[in-house]
């Protein structure tokens, strides 16, 4: 589901009582101010899971989510690993 706008985006988010969102990290451009990208669009005070989606490698993920936990000061991840391009499910042995 997308939104017509960031404000939409805000404001549904917002309205779901949500503590923690999800977040994934390749399609965060962290070389654009915050404003322009998605975590410029969240509510103040909720907690980011960073999520690890696209990578292949136990090496890419693991990566990402260490640098998801700097980016976010805490501890929290989701880590999953990409088994196949067609279907996008994980591969749960490189996963876990």
């Amino acid at each position: 589901m997308g939104f017509d706008t960031a404000q939409a985006q805000l404001e549904a988010t917002r309205a779901s009582g949500a503590e923690l969102i999800t977040v994934a990290l390749r399609r965060v451009d962290l070389t654009k101010p915050k404003s322009e990208n998605v975590l410029g669009h969240l509510p103040q005070g909720m907690t980011i899971l960073p999520n690890t989606p696209g990578c292949k490698t136990v090496e890419d993920a693991v990566t990402t989510a260490r640098l998801g936990r700097e980016l976010f000061e805490h501890a929290l991840v989701k880590l999953e690993v990409i088994g196949g391009d067609r279907t996008l499910f994980p591969d749960v042995p490189a996963t876990l």
